[in-house]
């Protein structure tokens, strides 16, 4: 009797066998493939789990504490995986200038630590999914490979013999592959002793770690250089677009220099901080599409930032969160307390936009006719009503009636679409107040989950101020790649010693002094030296002030201030370096003038001429004596 195997058993799957023990080895090779492979991704997820679960016990920055050679872990895989993250991370600490080592607590094994963990997620979830396919495609190849055993007549020593032949062609292979055999290169260097058998395992976590890291390790435009690595928030390019748009002139917020621009987003957009918002709820309408580009690109920044420095969480589930509070509160309210005003009549706007609501959220059944609707219900809560379900709101009370009163026999999709506005009612003020709203809190929920960092990089503009390049080269070395161990040792103090408790204590302030590289105030004589305690306006600016003399020499050249004066018709030139007041600027432009006009040649009064007797006139008169025929 003829018998074929599974088309995904065997090479010759297709071809027609007639020996019984040929059928039977081939269906043994096929079940002992699936099986293997199966053992394979077995051990790969479990290899996964274990990685995953040492890197959750070792706190995030600290890879030097991983030990791949613990007897807890007696997976080789696993142990090489490990190595490979502690070598790379050593990779980038000996990318620096000859000093102490490190403590291997810098951004870059930060950074190596949450990739890894991200990684490690990633793998586990494909590798589940793998698994589940695999099952419902393979299952029935081997439930059939196992049927062709079954129907043929049993060998006993069949599974000997393909032992044995496997054997021998194992042994001839290693013959052929002896050590001596095989020339070594002395060019290249000594690979580190592996603890796992890739070939043997089914898996190399190590390759698929080192891939990852290397990349990250190449990719420049994965952090911007101010970023370091996701230690600090760059939100310059924000910063300059606002300025650009104007969106806080006259709203009395200092925003001259970057580090206004991070204390105002510190403060928050929900008037909770320190400080309230400079936009009120009229500022925000009157000026929507500036606010409302402010306001995308602030979140698109912070989404993408978190999702490079955080990919284990989730950003979907923050900003759901704050749109369900907000929700709860304007379905309320009709507004939010102190950021929006409250209107009871606006409370249904509150409904989700992806909820895809079809229905008035007015009980329809309640009215006989339209003329008891429009006589039961304010005529501006059936436009919001109309507004919401994206029907036209126009004409007096009772059309309005009229046609939401269709929904009380019709769905939402049977209506004619004669009824449906043209233009999206979203441009209505109303609508404005909710959807900004809606993205107001989903930034502010992206703020307080990023607050430690946004506060970071507050101090660390605070720091620059007073920082010369070299300062700021070494403490960019030290945030990659933490502070070297001697530093401690010239101190006097030791990573046991008692007296660290002093170090916790709170720092004195009073002055509120920008913070040194060490994380303590800067001296006051030098804090005054450099003029941080005084502000100066320019209305050229904007009415801008600008936080130390320096710094405000410095805007003299920048965009900002060059606009200003480009606005006001006069040329930014070194004649004007130091005026900041509108009139003096154009006094000094038109005495400019007037000296430039002083100085140049008039021919009519300074070209002269000379007659046929010698004497000299000037022109104007050598011309009148000319037409009389004086001359």
């Amino acid at each position: 009797m003829a018998t074929t195997i599974d088309d995904n058993a065997a090479e010759d799957s297709t071809n027609v066998i007639d020996n019984p023990e040929e059928i039977q080895r081939q269906a043994m090779a096929q079940a002992t493939r699936i099986l293997e492979k199966a053992r394979c991704n077995e051990s790969e997820m479990e290899a996964w789990t274990v990685l995953g679960s040492s890197l959750l016990k070792v706190p995030l920055g600290l890879i030097k504490a991983l030990d791949p050679g613990s007897e807890l872990i007696t997976t080789g895989g696993v142990q090489d995986a490990l190595s490979t993250i502690v070598d790379i991370t050593e990779e980038g600490i000996a990318s620096l200038p000859p000093q102490s080592d490190p403590t291997g607590g810098g951004q870059w094994a930060t950074t190596v630590h949450r990739t890894v963990q991200a990684l490690t997620v990633q793998q586990m979830a494909e590798q589940a999914q793998h698994m589940t396919e695999n099952r419902l495609l393979e299952g029935a190849a081997l439930q059939k490979a196992w049927s062709i055993l079954n129907s043929q007549p049993k060998d006993p020593n069949l599974w000997l013999k393909l032992l044995d032949e496997r054997l021998q062609a194992l042994r001839v292979y290693h013959a052929r592959h002896q050590p001596s055999n095989v020339m070594e290169d002395d060019s290249r260097p000594h690979k580190r002793r592996r603890w796992g058998n890739p070939a043997a395992d089914g898996y190399d976590l190590s390759a698929t770690i080192q891939q990852r890291l290397v990349a990250l390790q190449n990719e420049e435009s994965l952090f911007s250089p101010d970023e370091v690595l996701g230690k600090y928030l760059d939100l310059h390019a924000v910063y300059i677009q606002t300025q650009q748009d104007g969106l806080f002139s006259g709203a009395g917020a200092k925003l001259g220099q970057y580090i206004d621009f991070l204390q105002i987003l510190a403060n928050g957009l929900d008037n909770t901080g320190s400080q309230a918002f400079p936009l009120d709820e009229h500022a925000k309408l009157s000026n929507r599409k500036k606010y409302v580009r402010f306001l995308t690109s602030l979140q698109t920044y912070l989404q993408s930032f978190l999702n490079r420095t955080a990919p284990l969480i989730d950003a979907k589930d923050i900003e759901l969160e704050a749109l369900k509070k907000l929700h709860n509160i304007w379905r309320e309210k009709g507004g939010v307390p102190a950021v929006w005003s409250c209107k009871p009549i606006e409370a249904a706007l509150a409904e989700d936009s992806t909820s895809g609501t079809t229905s008035s959220s007015l009980d329809l059944s309640q009215f006989s006719t339209p003329e008891e609707l429009a006589e039961a219900v304010d005529g501006d809560k059936l436009k919001l009503e109309l507004s919401r379900l994206g029907l036209k709101c126009g004409g007096t009370t009772l059309d309005r009636a009229k046609r939401l009163f269709m929904l009380r026999e019709k769905k939402l999709e049977e209506l004619p679409p004669s009824l449906f506005a043209k233009k999206s009612n979203a441009s209505s003020s109303s609508m404005h107040r909710i959807d900004i709203a809606r993205q107001e809190v989903i930034v502010q929920a992206l703020l307080d989950q990023l607050r430690p960092i946004l506060d970071a990089s507050i101090r660390r503009c605070e720091r620059q101020m007073t920082q010369t390049l070299a300062e700021r080269e070494r403490e960019i070395q030290e945030d990659l790649y933490g502070v070297p161990t001697d530093a401690t040792k010239k101190s006097g103090t030791s990573a046991n010693d008692d007296g660290d408790s002093d170090d916790d204590a709170p720092i004195y302030n009073p002055k509120n002094v920008p913070l040194d590289w060490d994380g303590k105030p800067i001296a006051y004589w030098l804090f005054k030296l450099h003029g941080l305690n005084h502000y100066y306006p320019c209305e050229i600016c904007g009415g801008e002030s600008y936080r130390g003399r320096r710094n405000f020499e410095l805007h003299f050249a920048e965009q900002r201030h060059a606009a200003g004066m480009k606005s006001l018709g006069i040329p930014n030139t070194k004649h004007f370096h130091g005026v900041t007041n509108i009139d003096d600027a154009k006094r000094l432009w038109e005495n400019l003038g007037a000296k430039l006009n002083q100085s140049q040649f008039d021919g009519a009064q300074e070209e002269q001429f000379e007659d046929s007797h010698g004497n000299i006139l000037s022109r104007t008169a050598y011309e009148d004596l000319a037409r009389q025929g004086l001359l």
